[in-house]
């Protein structure tokens, strides 16, 4: 994660106060929940679970330092959120389903690969991330997780 900003810093300071309503020292979960909620997070106990434990020790008592990384964490899961739902747009541009769903147009996409002058093919790519030892379904057809894997390098 990258480093916050002093002014983060302080801001995530002064919604630490704010939200630690009982003044313990740390936050709870019905604490955690408000401040998610005004963040504009709606994530369920086992998402917030989740999310708590990659940086907290205790989650149901997180501390100032956590709340520093929690804040990080969220800021970055945003951020690859943005990514992800940028990806979709790409996907359904190509032929997709605005829902994730389907699979690319070869032809569409064959045609943005020249306009680039790339001298890899619609069906490089689908021999790449479609087999099945890499993660694919092998249906000679590129979904929107192959269609990820590609653009993701991940």
């Amino acid at each position: 994660m990258s480093r916050m900003s002093q002014a983060e810093i302080d801001h995530g300071r002064e919604a630490f106060v704010k939200y630690d309503a009982d003044m313990s020292g740390t936050i709870d979960d019905d604490e955690l929940k408000l401040v998610l909620q005004d963040m504009g997070y709606k994530l369920s106990a086992a998402e917030t679970l989740r999310v708590t434990s990659q940086v907290c020790e205790r989650p149901g008592a997180i501390v100032l330092d956590e709340f520093l990384d929690l804040m990080k964490l969220l800021k970055s899961n945003a951020a690859t959120q943005e990514d992800e739902n940028d990806l979709a747009e790409a996907f359904a541009y190509l032929g997709g389903g605005d829902d994730r769903s389907g699979n690319l147009d070869v032809d569409k996409l064959d045609y943005i690969l020249g306009e680039f002058s790339l001298k890899i093919t619609a069906m490089d790519i689908m021999h790449m991330v479609d087999k099945t030892s890499e993660g694919g379904n092998n249906n000679g057809k590129i979904e929107f997780d192959e269609f990820k894997k590609v653009l993701s390098f991940s």
